[in-house]
């Protein structure tokens, strides 16, 4: 699954289209978002997140590049990055911690008699409820990951999209 991004007006096969996974695109639109909200409208800024087709027009995308490349430039979005990797470090710490978690009460759920492979879903009742409540407990975070290169890709893409469009 990703945000398929469709220029409206390209004028060369780089401004027709620009793909990003979900994964990636979650802190990406949010830096946007955070960074360009006198460029991002209200209305896409909450949108730019699905696949409903959001997007904005030629004027306001060339606006939106010029931003990026300043962000880029600056070194803002490297600080960004530094400061996001960090806490993706401690999600993933803290993720490691609870799957460890996870880990004794599948040896506990064994020792009660069920097959080492038991999947959670097959639990006693009060271990799968304990098993919701400790994934739970994970920080998505640590799936997310902020890359500057597509920042450059989306810049470059805004540039000749003539607009663009989020499918």
């Amino acid at each position: 699954m990703g945000m398929d991004v469709y220029g409206i007006e390209p004028t060369n096969k780089y401004g027709e289209y620009h793909r990003q996974s979900v994964w990636t695109w979650r802190p990406f639109w949010t830096y946007l978002v955070e960074n360009c909200s006198d460029i991002i409208d209200e209305k896409t800024q909450i949108h730019g997140h699905g696949n409903d087709g959001a997007g904005l027009n030629k004027e306001d995308s060339i606006k939106l590049a010029t931003k990026i490349h300043e962000l880029i430039t600056s070194g803002h979005a490297q600080a960004y990055k530094e400061k996001y990797d960090e806490e993706v470090a401690k999600a993933k710490a803290w993720n490691n911690d609870v799957d460890a978690l996870i880990g004794k009460l599948h040896l506990r759920v064994v020792a009660k008699g069920y097959h080492d492979r038991v999947a959670p879903r097959d639990y006693p009742e009060v271990d799968n409820h304990h098993w919701w409540k400790l994934t739970d407990m994970r920080d998505s975070k640590a799936s997310y990951p902020f890359e500057i290169t597509m920042l450059q890709e989306f810049a470059e893409f805004l540039e000749v999209s003539g607009g663009f469009e989020i499918w």
